[in-house]
């Protein structure tokens, strides 16, 4: 079957539109929590997102973050072009796969003046250290993945990732990997899509992300209103979930409390000395330290609690 081209949807302009037309279909930054290996994201972020949940309270952070790369992206764009020799065009634009029209990109540009045909622009910013925890062997899979996306949906066999930290901004060439996105990308966005179509929640993947978005989607205002739902009667099979769950808790504790001891034990050995040091260099410091005191903010939170029964 002939591939179609990419449908334009709209500009980034009129945010409101942009983030309207987001939430019905999967783009780029969504691929990699989708298959569970974003550090920031999970697949319960994106199906809330879908659904017009919103998980995450504060977004000041978020906001101050996105209007800083949007700040930045022409001067980084200029900097490649200058370097390269290749020109960039249609930022900030969302596109539709005619194929599958829920496969969508806003893309960071589209290169031109390659052998290769057209190619992705994916720009990222990052600190210096997350560049040398993530980046010391190129862009991460996540960062990827998101290159792949675009370039699937726009009919690309190559992108450049590009990467802002301390100093000149970094760039790699990436090929499509076309038999990962195949084999493994489109299958798991397409179980997704249905997830989200059908409104079946993801499996929990034990994220912190996931556990604000469950408390999102099943916690939120007026839900202690409806009492008929207060009680849910758990099937047999779940006995063995809780029995598991409670042996991996008595383990929890008692790993804390062997590493106490074990911290005990050296406090006890260092005694009014300072610090430490082993035959092969490790050193342990002991010091006081001090916390100024500080009123945290009220907040309203969910807890899980246990109580255990008559056969436990």
């Amino acid at each position: 079957m002939e591939r179609m081209m990419p449908k334009f949807i709209c500009g980034t302009g009129d945010r409101t539109e942009w983030l309207a037309h987001r939430r019905r279909g999967i783009g780029g930054s969504d691929g990699a929590a989708i298959l569970g290996i974003h550090p920031y994201r999970s697949r319960m972020d994106v199906y809330l997102e879908k659904l017009g949940i919103e998980a995450n309270e504060d977004d000041a952070e978020r906001e101050e973050r996105m209007a800083w790369g949007s700040w930045m992206e022409p001067h980084v764009r200029g900097f490649y072009e200058k370097r390269t020799g290749r020109t960039v065009r249609d930022h900030g634009i969302l596109y539709q796969d005619e194929n599958r029209p829920w496969l969508r990109v806003t893309t960071d540009g589209i290169i031109d003046g390659d052998d290769r045909g057209i190619g992705i622009l994916e720009a990222k910013a990052t600190s210096s250290y997350a560049f040398r925890k993530h980046w010391s062997d190129g862009p991460p899979m996540w960062v990827k993945v998101q290159l792949y996306h675009g370039c699937l949906v726009m009919g690309a066999r190559w992108g450049t990732v590009i990467v802002v930290t301390d100093g000149p901004p970094k760039w790699w060439d990436v090929e499509m990997d076309m038999d990962f996105v195949e084999r493994v990308y489109l299958p798991e966005l397409e179980a997704f899509w249905r997830c989200v179509e059908t409104e079946t929640p993801p499996e929990p993947d034990g994220s912190e992300a996931c556990k604000k978005a469950l408390s999102a989607l099943y916690r939120g205002e007026g839900w202690e209103d409806l009492e008929e739902e207060g009680i849910l009667n758990l099937g047999g099979e779940w006995l063995r979930f809780d029995e598991e769950r409670q042996r991996l808790m008595d383990e929890q504790k008692g790993t804390k409390q062997k590493i106490e001891r074990m911290n005990q034990k050296i406090k006890a050995e260092m005694g009014k000395h300072g610090v430490a040091v082993l035959p092969d260099g490790t050193q342990y410091t002991w010091r006081k330290l001090h916390r100024n005191e500080y009123i945290s903010k009220a907040c309203d939170y969910d807890r899980l609690d246990r109580k255990a029964g008559k056969g436990d």
